[in-house]
Protein backbone atom coordinates (compact mmCIF):
# COMPACT_ATOMS: atom_id res chain seq x y z
CA UNK A 1 0.00 0.00 0.00
CA UNK A 2 2.65 2.74 0.87
CA UNK A 3 4.86 1.97 -2.07
CA UNK A 4 1.81 2.39 -4.24
CA UNK A 5 0.93 5.05 -2.25
CA UNK A 6 4.54 6.38 -3.25
CA UNK A 7 4.04 6.76 -6.58
CA UNK A 8 3.08 10.54 -6.24
CA UNK A 9 6.53 11.16 -5.76
CA UNK A 10 6.99 9.95 -9.15
CA UNK A 11 3.91 11.54 -10.42
CA UNK A 12 4.27 14.60 -8.47
CA UNK A 13 7.09 16.57 -10.54
CA UNK A 14 6.58 14.41 -13.95
CA UNK A 15 3.01 16.08 -14.11
CA UNK A 16 5.03 19.68 -14.38
CA UNK A 17 7.31 18.49 -17.08
CA UNK A 18 6.88 20.07 -20.67
CA UNK A 19 7.94 17.27 -23.07
CA UNK A 20 11.01 16.49 -21.02
CA UNK A 21 14.35 15.07 -23.14
CA UNK A 22 16.19 12.52 -21.57
CA UNK A 23 19.56 12.52 -22.04
CA UNK A 24 19.09 9.32 -24.70
CA UNK A 25 17.09 11.34 -26.78
CA UNK A 26 13.74 10.05 -25.96
CA UNK A 27 10.89 12.89 -25.19
CA UNK A 28 8.17 12.14 -22.22
CA UNK A 29 5.10 13.95 -23.66
CA UNK A 30 3.47 16.43 -21.26
CA UNK A 31 0.41 14.33 -19.77
CA UNK A 32 -1.32 17.46 -17.74
CA UNK A 33 -1.27 21.61 -16.93
CA UNK A 34 2.62 22.58 -17.32
CA UNK A 35 2.83 24.41 -14.17
CA UNK A 36 5.68 27.31 -13.98
CA UNK A 37 7.65 28.35 -10.83
CA UNK A 38 7.54 32.31 -10.56
CA UNK A 39 4.53 32.44 -12.53
CA UNK A 40 2.68 35.73 -11.56
CA UNK A 41 -0.57 34.94 -13.50
CA UNK A 42 -1.21 31.07 -11.19
CA UNK A 43 0.03 30.05 -7.90
CA UNK A 44 2.49 27.07 -8.35
CA UNK A 45 1.08 24.99 -5.88
CA UNK A 46 -2.72 25.48 -7.30
CA UNK A 47 -1.28 24.42 -10.35
CA UNK A 48 0.81 21.17 -9.42
CA UNK A 49 -2.73 19.84 -7.48
CA UNK A 50 -5.07 19.81 -10.97
CA UNK A 51 -1.66 18.48 -13.16
CA UNK A 52 -1.17 15.71 -10.60
CA UNK A 53 -4.61 14.92 -10.47
CA UNK A 54 -5.22 14.40 -13.98
CA UNK A 55 -1.47 12.78 -14.57
CA UNK A 56 -2.42 10.21 -11.83
CA UNK A 57 -6.09 9.69 -14.44
CA UNK A 58 -3.96 9.14 -17.21
CA UNK A 59 -1.07 6.95 -16.72
CA UNK A 60 -2.73 4.97 -13.95
CA UNK A 61 -3.56 2.09 -17.12
CA UNK A 62 -0.55 2.94 -19.08
CA UNK A 63 2.40 3.96 -16.70
CA UNK A 64 5.23 6.35 -18.51
CA UNK A 65 7.44 4.26 -20.93
CA UNK A 66 9.93 6.40 -21.44
CA UNK A 67 11.06 6.23 -17.61
CA UNK A 68 10.09 2.57 -17.40
CA UNK A 69 7.40 3.30 -15.11
CA UNK A 70 4.90 0.36 -15.48
CA UNK A 71 1.13 0.95 -14.77
CA UNK A 72 0.26 1.96 -12.02
CA UNK A 73 -3.12 0.19 -10.82
CA UNK A 74 -2.59 -2.44 -10.26
CA UNK A 75 1.08 -1.86 -8.84
CA UNK A 76 3.04 -4.79 -8.40
CA UNK A 77 5.50 -5.02 -5.97
CA UNK A 78 8.03 -8.17 -6.14
CA UNK A 79 8.94 -8.69 -2.75
CA UNK A 80 8.98 -6.81 0.62
CA UNK A 81 8.72 -7.66 4.38
CA UNK A 82 7.25 -6.73 7.71
CA UNK A 83 7.03 -7.41 11.35
CA UNK A 84 3.85 -7.57 12.66
CA UNK A 85 3.19 -7.67 16.54
CA UNK A 86 5.53 -7.46 19.13
CA UNK A 87 5.96 -11.03 21.04
CA UNK A 88 2.37 -10.28 22.91
CA UNK A 89 0.69 -12.09 22.45
CA UNK A 90 2.47 -13.15 18.64
CA UNK A 91 5.18 -12.08 16.63
CA UNK A 92 5.03 -13.07 12.65
CA UNK A 93 7.84 -11.83 10.45
CA UNK A 94 5.97 -11.87 6.97
CA UNK A 95 7.58 -11.61 3.72
CA UNK A 96 5.10 -10.97 0.58
CA UNK A 97 5.86 -11.61 -2.83
CA UNK A 98 4.42 -10.45 -6.03
CA UNK A 99 1.38 -8.04 -4.08
CA UNK A 100 -0.71 -6.73 -6.36
CA UNK A 101 -2.03 -3.29 -5.04
CA UNK A 102 -5.26 -1.84 -6.42
CA UNK A 103 -6.68 1.99 -6.21
CA UNK A 104 -4.08 4.23 -6.94
CA UNK A 105 -6.42 5.31 -9.50
CA UNK A 106 -8.65 6.36 -6.94
CA UNK A 107 -6.21 8.97 -5.03
CA UNK A 108 -7.54 12.41 -4.36
CA UNK A 109 -5.38 15.13 -4.22
CA UNK A 110 -6.13 18.37 -1.82
CA UNK A 111 -2.64 20.16 -1.46
CA UNK A 112 0.50 20.63 -2.72
CA UNK A 113 3.23 23.01 -1.05
CA UNK A 114 6.56 23.28 -2.65
CA UNK A 115 9.65 25.52 -1.34
CA UNK A 116 12.20 26.46 -4.41
CA UNK A 117 13.55 29.35 -2.28
CA UNK A 118 17.11 27.72 -1.50
CA UNK A 119 18.50 25.40 -4.08
CA UNK A 120 19.96 23.19 -1.36
CA UNK A 121 16.83 22.28 0.21
CA UNK A 122 13.65 21.71 -2.18
CA UNK A 123 10.89 20.53 -0.21
CA UNK A 124 7.44 18.86 -1.57
CA UNK A 125 4.21 18.00 0.68
CA UNK A 126 1.03 16.68 -0.68
CA UNK A 127 -1.77 15.98 0.85
CA UNK A 128 -4.06 13.14 -0.08
CA UNK A 129 -6.80 10.76 0.57
CA UNK A 130 -8.19 7.05 -0.88
CA UNK A 131 -11.57 5.51 -0.26
CA UNK A 132 -10.06 1.89 -0.42
CA UNK A 133 -7.24 -0.17 -1.15
CA UNK A 134 -6.92 -4.06 -2.11
CA UNK A 135 -4.00 -5.84 -1.93
CA UNK A 136 -3.42 -9.37 -2.91
CA UNK A 137 -0.52 -11.46 -3.05
CA UNK A 138 1.44 -14.74 -1.70
CA UNK A 139 3.70 -14.63 1.70
CA UNK A 140 5.92 -17.08 4.05
CA UNK A 141 5.95 -15.64 7.23
CA UNK A 142 7.32 -17.42 10.61
CA UNK A 143 7.16 -16.41 14.15
CA UNK A 144 4.88 -17.58 17.03
CA UNK A 145 1.44 -17.29 18.87
CA UNK A 146 2.27 -17.61 22.28
CA UNK A 147 4.33 -20.59 22.77
CA UNK A 148 3.21 -22.43 19.00
CA UNK A 149 5.74 -21.95 16.56
CA UNK A 150 4.44 -20.61 13.07
CA UNK A 151 5.87 -21.86 9.75
CA UNK A 152 3.74 -20.51 7.31
CA UNK A 153 3.48 -19.89 3.29
CA UNK A 154 0.10 -18.57 0.93
CA UNK A 155 -1.99 -16.74 -0.38
CA UNK A 156 -3.22 -13.13 1.37
CA UNK A 157 -5.09 -10.11 0.75
CA UNK A 158 -5.76 -7.15 2.71
CA UNK A 159 -8.53 -4.53 2.30
CA UNK A 160 -8.07 -0.48 4.18
CA UNK A 161 -10.42 2.38 3.48
CA UNK A 162 -10.65 5.81 4.33
CA UNK A 163 -6.54 6.72 3.95
CA UNK A 164 -5.30 10.00 4.51
CA UNK A 165 -1.95 11.14 4.55
CA UNK A 166 0.66 13.15 3.92
CA UNK A 167 3.90 12.91 1.21
CA UNK A 168 7.30 14.39 2.41
CA UNK A 169 10.69 14.78 0.22
CA UNK A 170 13.44 16.98 0.66
CA UNK A 171 16.15 17.08 -1.95
CA UNK A 172 18.55 19.53 -3.30
CA UNK A 173 20.07 20.65 -7.00
CA UNK A 174 23.15 19.64 -8.34
CA UNK A 175 25.05 20.06 -11.12
CA UNK A 176 26.01 18.14 -14.31
CA UNK A 177 26.72 18.61 -17.82
CA UNK A 178 25.44 22.37 -17.74
CA UNK A 179 22.45 21.42 -16.38
CA UNK A 180 21.08 21.32 -13.39
CA UNK A 181 18.89 18.25 -11.53
CA UNK A 182 17.46 17.25 -8.42
CA UNK A 183 18.37 14.61 -6.30
CA UNK A 184 15.93 13.38 -3.34
CA UNK A 185 17.53 13.41 -0.10
CA UNK A 186 14.42 11.76 1.34
CA UNK A 187 10.91 10.61 1.18
CA UNK A 188 8.69 9.97 3.98
CA UNK A 189 5.01 9.50 4.67
CA UNK A 190 2.75 7.62 7.31
CA UNK A 191 -0.78 7.33 5.94
CA UNK A 192 -3.86 7.45 8.86
CA UNK A 193 -5.78 3.90 8.42
CA UNK A 194 -9.81 4.32 8.79
CA UNK A 195 -10.25 1.04 8.59
CA UNK A 196 -7.94 -2.73 7.96
CA UNK A 197 -9.37 -6.32 7.19
CA UNK A 198 -6.80 -9.16 6.71
CA UNK A 199 -7.20 -12.70 5.43
CA UNK A 200 -4.69 -15.37 4.83
CA UNK A 201 -4.41 -19.33 3.88
CA UNK A 202 -1.40 -21.71 5.20
CA UNK A 203 -0.19 -24.08 2.63
CA UNK A 204 2.19 -25.50 5.68
CA UNK A 205 -0.60 -25.12 8.63
CA UNK A 206 -1.61 -29.04 10.44
CA UNK A 207 -3.40 -26.75 12.80
CA UNK A 208 -5.63 -24.71 10.79
CA UNK A 209 -7.36 -23.38 14.10
CA UNK A 210 -3.70 -21.49 14.64
CA UNK A 211 -4.06 -19.94 11.41
CA UNK A 212 -7.61 -18.80 12.10
CA UNK A 213 -6.70 -17.60 15.57
CA UNK A 214 -4.18 -15.34 13.72
CA UNK A 215 -6.00 -14.08 11.17
CA UNK A 216 -8.36 -12.78 13.97
CA UNK A 217 -5.68 -11.37 16.00
CA UNK A 218 -4.28 -9.10 13.24
CA UNK A 219 -8.09 -7.94 12.50
CA UNK A 220 -8.80 -7.47 16.20
CA UNK A 221 -5.24 -5.15 17.21
CA UNK A 222 -4.27 -4.30 13.42
CA UNK A 223 -4.58 -0.54 14.94
CA UNK A 224 -1.82 -1.27 17.77
CA UNK A 225 0.23 -3.73 14.88
CA UNK A 226 -0.11 -0.73 12.21
CA UNK A 227 0.97 2.10 14.44
CA UNK A 228 3.97 -0.03 15.48
CA UNK A 229 5.06 -1.11 12.03
CA UNK A 230 5.14 2.44 11.14
CA UNK A 231 8.46 3.63 11.58
CA UNK A 232 10.18 0.66 10.03
CA UNK A 233 7.59 1.11 6.79
CA UNK A 234 8.57 4.53 6.81
CA UNK A 235 12.36 3.63 6.41
CA UNK A 236 11.46 1.11 3.64
CA UNK A 237 9.11 3.50 1.97
CA UNK A 238 12.91 6.08 1.55
CA UNK A 239 14.80 3.35 0.47
CA UNK A 240 12.17 1.74 -2.10
CA UNK A 241 10.81 5.14 -3.16
CA UNK A 242 14.29 7.22 -3.18
CA UNK A 243 15.72 5.92 -6.31
CA UNK A 244 13.15 5.30 -7.71
CA UNK A 245 12.10 8.99 -8.19
CA UNK A 246 16.03 9.75 -8.48
CA UNK A 247 15.91 7.58 -11.63
CA UNK A 248 13.24 10.07 -13.08
CA UNK A 249 14.83 13.65 -11.62
CA UNK A 250 18.39 12.86 -12.23
CA UNK A 251 17.07 12.32 -16.09
CA UNK A 252 15.30 15.18 -16.49
CA UNK A 253 16.80 19.13 -16.19
CA UNK A 254 15.47 20.54 -13.19
CA UNK A 255 14.25 23.43 -15.53
CA UNK A 256 12.11 21.44 -17.47
CA UNK A 257 10.20 20.01 -14.51
CA UNK A 258 9.68 22.43 -12.88
CA UNK A 259 10.27 25.70 -15.88
CA UNK A 260 10.49 28.84 -14.83
CA UNK A 261 8.00 31.47 -16.19
CA UNK A 262 9.12 33.63 -19.72
CA UNK A 263 7.55 35.94 -20.68
CA UNK A 264 6.88 35.84 -24.62
CA UNK A 265 7.77 38.66 -26.71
Amino acid sequence: MVTNLAVLTLSVLVAAASAAVLHSGAIIPTYAEVCYRDDPTRDLNECLVGSIQTLIKKISGEGIRELGLPPLDPWRVEKASVTLGSGDPFKVSMTTLDADTYGFSRIQIYDVRMSLDNPKRITLEVDFSNKKVFIEGNYEAEGSIADFPILAKGAFNLSMSDLSGTFKMKGHLVSRDGEQYLMVDRASMRPYVGNMTFFMTNDNSKYPELTALFIGLVNQFWKSIYTETLPYAEENFDQVIRPIFNLATLKIPFNQLIPPYIVKP
